[in-house]
């Protein structure tokens, strides 16, 4: 009851002396004497004793040390394997969680359980990382291999570097390209292109089971992505242009003897998430911290105060163009550069008038190439059919297939950044909207249902204005369909046919 809340408010700790009053003793489920502290029991924590405790010994054991019934077990390991997370129900009812890590020292490898609230930090593990394992205990698994489990009360400790007598495990991308038949602990990754379904069927042993079956492409290959178990049920977080990593894959040809690549028990597919680097159509009042790579338009004379001095100047890529203010150390490096000089620019800010600002305490790097800028700013009505990069577009259709919505707040503020398909009944493309214009297609949004993806208002037209970038259409704006320009857009076409 109440008497376990020290341990549940981390007021207990590995190597804490405490004293028991009024305990009792019965035998637990392993045969073993326990005891334990009931309702006329007291609990003291480092009490003021003079006995002498022992201390805490951390006798750390290789894998091959490894026995059945071993308690407060420590261990340290490299990585080779992560599973994704199961949730199941207890025959009491209560729900629980698992996770396996396959760890592996110079003496073996072994399957290690992570139960319930251990599988918190498991997007922190990956394949390579080395763990200290602390206070764990070891049973049979499966085929009486020993296994180390982890509960409440032991340790995990994840450090950044390979100790030295442990082995290496390489984590390496393979292109699709270059995978073959018979692969073991293969890692391979790509953008989702079909979702196949997924089904349940009936094992040889009468036990339930689950596969799920996807198309990856990687711009090298597309290949079928087969789910195994529980890793199946991630296909309800996927859509067509979800960004994926498969680990400790293996292939194998299918019924129609094509490549296919497949996780199993000793895998997991992680859901990657992309880091976004705002281009010049992305740029909004107000922002800061902004990490920007853009190509000078025009550069103006320089300005010199009492305490100091500005240049103005016009920088752009290939979604617009923007004013910016270099100011102090910075107006020597840019105030004679030429058109189309690559620049990155970190730490600035934008002022009410949406203008850059590269403060004395931003950061500026002249790049070696030169970076291309829009040429045409007015943006012509297309269809997604006949758009090629480089120049503005003007485009009716609706946003399909959410990708991704999520919250960043790297600019000083929270914005929504949106990934997904516009469909405009000629074709699909990949689409990245940023900032208010998600807000504009989210409508009022206030309240909702808590779940971005949700409140989405998919399915209702939008004229999106944007420039082709990598096969993705950067989309600069979002409004409303205006009548006029759609029948003035109909009546060019019109008269283009004669």
């Amino acid at each position: 009851g109440e008497k376990a809340e020290p341990v549940e408010n981390d007021q207990v700790k590995r190597g804490d002396i405490v004293q028991i009053r009024s305990g009792y003793t019965r035998t637990g489920l392993s045969g073993e004497v326990e005891v334990h502290v009931g309702r006329r029991g007291r609990l003291l924590v480092n009490p003021a004793i003079s006995e002498q405790m022992p201390e805490i010994q951390d006798n750390k054991v290789k894998v091959s040390d490894l026995k059945d019934g071993m308690r407060e077990v420590s261990i340290d390991g490299v990585v080779s394997a992560v599973s994704n997370v199961r949730n199941f129900n207890r025959p009491d009812g209560a729900a629980g969680r698992v996770a396996s890590v396959f760890l592996r020292d110079d003496t073996g490898e072994v399957r290690v359980s992570l139960w319930n609230e251990k599988t918190d930090g498991i997007q922190d593990i990956g394949k390579g990382s080395t763990l200290s394992i602390s206070g764990a205990y070891t049973r049979l698994g499966f085929n009486s291999e020993i296994e180390l489990h982890c509960s409440f009360s032991s340790d995990i400790t994840i450090h950044s570097d390979v100790q030295e007598e442990l082995p290496e495990v390489e984590h390496r991308i393979v292109p699709l390209s270059d995978v073959t038949d018979g692969m073991q602990s293969v890692d391979v990754q790509g953008r989702v292109q079909r979702i196949l379904g997924r089904r349940t069927f009936t094992r040889l042993d009468g036990k339930e089971g689950k596969v799920a079956n996807l198309i990856i492409s990687d711009g090298t290959a597309e290949v079928r992505l087969v789910l195994w178990g529980d890793t199946a049920d991630m296909v309800v977080r996927l859509v067509e242009g979800s960004r994926v990593l498969a680990e400790n894959a293996y292939t194998k040809l299918g019924m129609n003897q094509e490549l296919e690549v497949h996780i199993g028990w000793r895998g997991r597919i992680v859901i990657q998430v992309e880091e976004f680097r705002p281009m010049v159509c992305d740029i909004e009042r107000g922002m800061e911290n902004v990490d920007l790579e853009a190509g000078i338009v025009e550069v103006g004379l320089p300005e010199e105060f009492d305490d100091a001095k500005l240049v103005s100047a016009v920088i752009g890529d290939v979604t617009g163009k923007i004013p910016v203010v270099f100011w102090d150390g910075h107006v020597d490096p840019v105030k004679d550069l030429s058109p189309g000089t690559g620049l990155r620019i970190v730490n600035a800010k934008v002022n009410d008038m949406c203008e850059i600002q590269v403060l004395p305490e931003s950061s500026l790097e002249i790049l070696q190439t030169e970076i291309r800028v829009i040429e045409d700013d007015e943006p012509r009505p297309a269809s997604i059919s006949e758009m090629e990069p480089g120049s503005p577009y003007r485009v009716r259709g609706a946003p399909v297939a959410v990708t991704e919505l999520r919250s960043t707040s790297s600019f000083g503020r929270d914005r929504l950044l949106c990934s997904c398909r516009i469909d405009d009944g000629s074709g699909q493309v990949p689409a990245t909207i940023f900032g208010a214009q998600v807000e504009k297609l989210l409508g009022d949004g206030e309240g909702g249902s808590g779940d971005l993806r949700t409140d989405f208002r998919t399915g209702a037209d939008a004229t999106f204005i944007g420039v082709m970038v990598d096969d993705r259409l950067r989309v600069a704006r979002v409004e409303s369909v205006d009548p006029k320009i759609e029948l003035e857009s109909i009546m060019n076409g019109m008269a283009e046919d004669g």
